[in-house]
């Protein structure tokens, strides 16, 4: 993932950040550059929760054309794992997509 850990918490820098959790150094790297903040890069994990946590995700959601993906049927399962690379919590978004479906349906 291009992490650095941080000498004194042992923690990575480029590790998950803002709402839709921007990792790796490479994305880092190109926020960065699109906000023109060298300091997302700089400092990490850290400093886009703390400044950047929704640009992050809108920016990570364009990007990857999630509006698109989705308008074209897109399942909760192929969408967790475009954004989490994995299903690690699906029956939890499931079970979350499914309230949200009964609530707008009153």
């Amino acid at each position: 993932m291009g992490d650095i850990v941080n000498a004194d918490t042992g923690l990575r820098r480029y590790c998950g950040a803002g709402y839709m959790q921007l990792s790796t150094r490479d994305n880092y790297k190109s926020f960065s550059e699109s906000i023109g903040d060298s300091e997302v890069l700089n400092q990490g994990v850290y400093y886009v929760a703390e400044n950047y946590s929704w640009q992050s995700t809108g920016w990570w959601w364009q990007n990857n054309n999630m509006n698109e993906f989705i308008d074209k049927g897109a399942t909760i399962e192929q969408v967790s794992k475009r954004v989490n690379g994995g299903t690690n919590g699906l029956s939890e978004r499931v079970d979350a997509y499914d309230l949200i479906k009964a609530y707008y349906k009153k």
